[in-house]
This record gives C-alpha cells, structure tokens and sequence, in this order.
C-alpha cells in the first residue's frame, strides 16, 4: 500500500472517514469514549503526516532524482547533471557532456505526471514526457524537444542514479554528427 505511504492526502481523508463515523456515534450514544476516540482521530493523522514527510519511500527517492537532473538541465549545469548519472552510464555521461557545453537551456521539464515503476529494490524506471528549449551557442539557433522518455535508474549505495535513457524518437544521430564535427 505504498499510495496510503506516499500520500498525505489519503491520511487525511481516511482521518475525515473516521472522524464522521465516531462522529455519528457520539451524537447518538452521547458516550465518553467515543468523545476520546475523536480526538485520537484528530491526533493520529497528524503523526502518519509526519512519519510520511520522515519516511522516503524507494518511489519518492527515484522522484526526487529526477527533479534533481531536471533542475541542472534547466541551470545549464553539467556537474550537477553529472552527479545524478551512474560512472557506468557512458553514453549517457557522454551524451552529457557533448550536448550541454553545446547548448543553452532556457527551459526543460516534464508535462505530465512520471510513472515510476519499481523492478526490485535496486532497479526502476521513470517514464513521462519531457520537453526541452534550447539555443545553440556556436549558431544562436533556437529549437526545442518533446517527446516521451523511458529513464532506468539504479539504486548505487543510498542514491538513485540514471543508468540508461530511451526516448521515442531517436537522436543519437545527430548527436553522433556533433561529435564528428558539428552540422554545416
């Protein structure tokens, strides 16, 4: 039940269930205990609230890493970017390190929620829509990238790192032609 875990909302809507159903029983038994019982209602979903902002779930920390990566791509920040990514991940670090002295980012994000979805305790992916908005540095062009992305992440001591990327639309090509010398 990791939604009940990750979620405060779903504490406090339990809380708001039960706190009407004692409710009700007060109001018609008019009895001491369950005057009591609402008021562990009250103080019990702010412990579970607590213990949710305490507790990092394996989900939340894949999240969490890919707001990193996003953040640094957004801040044209290589070692940052770098940090987030496996040593073992060599086209993704190269990759990195062709495109982003290349371009500036003006914008990067994702447009829709990422499904996270765990493959054991130390694998897991990320997929969502990513959206990118960049210019050139050597040209002054300006262009954009949309597309759904599928990220692999590995679980490398307490920290998720990228280990592989797919996006739908590839474009290993051209960056295997700025490698080669750039496009003319």
């Amino acid at each position: 039940m990791t939604w009940f875990a990750e979620d405060p909302l779903m504490i406090w809507l339990s809380a708001a269930v039960l706190f009407t159903a004692v409710l009700i029983i007060y109001l018609q038994t008019r009895q001491r205990w369950s005057l009591l019982a609402m008021a562990v209602v009250v103080v019990l979903p702010g412990g579970f609230t607590l213990l949710e902002q305490i507790l990092v779930t394996p989900r939340e920390a894949v999240g969490q890493t890919l707001r990193e990566v996003i953040a640094a791509i957004e801040a044209n920040d290589l070692p940052a970017t770098l940090s987030t990514i496996s040593a073992t991940a060599v086209e993704v670090r190269s990759d990195a390190e062709t495109l982003m002295p290349r371009l500036e980012v003006i914008r990067a994000g994702v447009t829709d929620t990422p499904v996270i979805k765990l493959d054991g305790n130390t694998k897991a992916t990320a997929e969502f829509r990513a959206f990118v908005e960049v210019i050139d540095r050597r040209t002054g062009m300006k262009g954009g990238y949309f597309d759904d992305l599928v990220i692999t992440f590995q679980l490398e001591g307490d920290q998720w790192k990228i280990v592989a990327y797919r996006p739908v639309k590839s474009w290993r090509e051209g960056v295997k032609r700025l490698k080669d010398g750039g496009v003319r």
